[in-house]
């Protein structure tokens, strides 16, 4: 059974920022396509780790979530920005709506595209964020490659590691098995007697599909890096491999 999006993040909320709140090689991208786009919309931006770094360089943010449990989070981690008028937190689905014509950029962050496992879905979503930017506004998102695409031989079987020193520690074990494009994830986190199990579904989207489907919304001057190397930003090629997780960008064309 596939649990929805907001279900996994009710889920998530707790222990995510113990899991990914120490994440920064997206940072110094953000920072550099951000600069001078203010206002800039985030969509999930779930407890606010992107948010938190770009209003530190004095951005003015939205961040939009479908989960009120991690907004609560980042609302009580960012409430001074919140008090300061430089950060307004939603709780959105950009699926259902836009922000209409506001915005000079938008951010995508951390994978939250791969949530979306309908594809006429996701053409909602870009065309949403499209109307939320002005004529000038970018757009960047960032889009998994399943681990188990890399290594095969680590299809079906479980990993472990430490996402959260202290006594006790937090102890992830999970596995990952693909069935055509769609990632199916078992994750499993133990803090002392405490035992939390998610199950999430996420759809890997190959670099032709989501150049097609931002082309599809309106967007232009499509582009794509792998990582987050600013530096590598190039118009996708025909048979262009994919090796890791990419960024794509593109201007709202309005």
């Amino acid at each position: 059974m596939k649990m929805d999006a907001v279900g996994t993040y009710r889920s998530f909320a707790s222990i995510y920022d113990n899991y990914v709140g120490g994440f920064k090689e997206d940072l110094p991208l953000y920072k550099s396509l951000c600069a001078g786009k203010d206002p800039i919309l985030e969509i999930g931006c779930g407890t606010g780790r992107v948010l938190e770094a770009l209003l530190t360089e004095k951005h003015v943010m939205t961040g939009v979530d479908i989960s009120p449990e991690m907004l609560a989070i980042a609302h009580e981690r960012l409430k001074a920005f919140v008090q300061q008028g430089a950060l307004t937190l939603l709780n959105r689905n950009f699926i259902s709506s836009a922000l209409p014509g506001r915005f000079r950029g938008a951010l995508i962050t951390f994978y939250t595209i791969n949530y979306i496992l309908d594809y006429q879905d996701l053409l909602r979503l870009l065309r949403n964020a499209r109307t939320s930017l002005t004529p000038d506004g970018l757009v960047a998102i960032d889009l998994l490659y399943p681990k188990t695409l890399k290594c095969p031989e680590l299809e079906g079987e479980w990993e472990t590691e430490e996402v959260r020193g202290g006594s006790p520690p937090t102890i992830l074990a999970q596995r990952k098995r693909m069935t055509g494009n769609l990632e199916e994830r078992l994750q499993v986190f133990q803090t002392g007697a405490d035992r939390k199990e998610i199950l999430t579904h996420r759809m890997y989207y190959e670099k032709e599909t989501i150049v097609t489907a931002l082309e599809e919304s309106g967007f232009k001057e499509i582009e794509i890096t792998d990582g987050y190397e600013l530096s590598g930003f190039h118009k996708l090629e025909k048979g262009e491999p994919t090796r890791r997780s990419f960024v794509v960008k593109g201007k709202s064309g309005a």
